[in-house]
């Protein structure tokens, strides 16, 4: 769900500014669902893109020892979950100047929040995902 739900804000980012190209995913094989994002993945690129124009590209895998964005990107969730929860303590306080430009924080509307949940509906319901169009 979080992959989808990163996926549709990417789009949302892409169409508001007028990026007209793919955006790739770069995840780290050490994720534990794995499989989920490589399914979602599969939606996002078939059935989805006709319901919401997500943008996606291709979907890659590595490690955070063989790409250093990896390593990026675990610090910065860290630090936008440490301020979800407003606990930037012990030495940690300058990581809230990481979020402080392009950072990017957006609403999802409830139209789209209900087609999300109706196409994982549909899939934990039937063991696909529907039909393009659908």
């Amino acid at each position: 769900m979080c992959f989808l739900v990163l996926a549709v804000m990417l789009g949302k980012h892409a169409e508001a500014t007028g990026y007209q190209e793919k955006i790739p995913f770069l995840m780290d094989t050490g994720n534990p669902y794995k499989g989920h994002v490589v399914d979602v993945h599969k939606f996002l690129t078939t059935s989805f893109q006709d319901i919401y124009p997500v943008h996606a590209g291709r979907l890659t895998f590595s490690t955070d020892t063989d790409d250093c964005a990896l390593e990026a990107a675990d610090l910065i969730a860290w630090t936008v979950r440490r301020k979800l929860v407003g606990r930037f303590d012990h030495g940690f306080e300058p990581l809230v100047d990481l979020l402080a430009e392009q950072h990017m924080e957006q609403q999802l509307e409830d139209e789209v929040m209900n087609k999300i949940a109706t196409a994982i509906h549909h899939r934990k319901k039937t063991g696909n995902w529907p039909p393009q169009g659908e």
